[in-house]
């Protein structure tokens, strides 16, 4: 009688069946990580704008108004697709005396991934007690522009 060594056949398909089951998991899980990891990576855009708004509460203890109370102290550029950069199609400043910037993202042609291509999600000052302005993500859509459809919650960036 002689000993053999090795696998099973059996044995081999279920380590193939374990292999598929993780990989079944992973992939979806990865997917998201990278779509998240493109949503994170648009902040990037918004830093000299965020900068502007912060400059401009540490002057005046307020968040500017408008474009033009930006401007006119700051000397950004009020265009909004001026500020386009990245996978970021514009952003936007609210005229609402809140200074929450609306980003959007381009379209699927420009390379944007179609769960990201067109939609928006906003980046919410807040002064605290100590005059320093703090940033926070927001699909609430506070400028009640329904035109512009949301970034899922679940690749929304954190701020924070």
């Amino acid at each position: 009688m002689t000993n053999q060594k090795g696998f099973s056949l059996i044995e081999l398909m279920i380590v193939i069946a374990i292999i598929g089951i993780l990989a079944s998991v992973a992939v979806p899980q990865y997917q998201d990580y990278v779509l998240r990891t493109d949503a994170t990576n648009s902040l990037a855009v918004a830093r000299p704008l965020q900068l502007a708004v912060g400059e401009y509460a540490a002057r005046f203890s307020e968040l500017p108004g408008d474009w033009d109370d930006l401007t006119g102290y700051t000397g950004i550029n009020d265009d909004p697709e001026s500020h386009s950069a990245g996978n970021i199609a514009e952003i936007d400043l609210s005229d609402d005396d809140l200074a929450v910037l609306t980003l959007t993202f381009k379209g699927t042609g420009d390379g944007v991934p179609a769960k990201l291509a067109g939609k928006t999600y906003e980046l919410v000052p807040e002064i605290n007690d100590n005059g320093v302005v703090t940033w926070s993500t927001s699909t609430s859509n506070v400028t009640n522009d329904d035109s512009l459809p949301e970034l899922p919650i679940k690749y929304l960036p954190r701020t924070k």
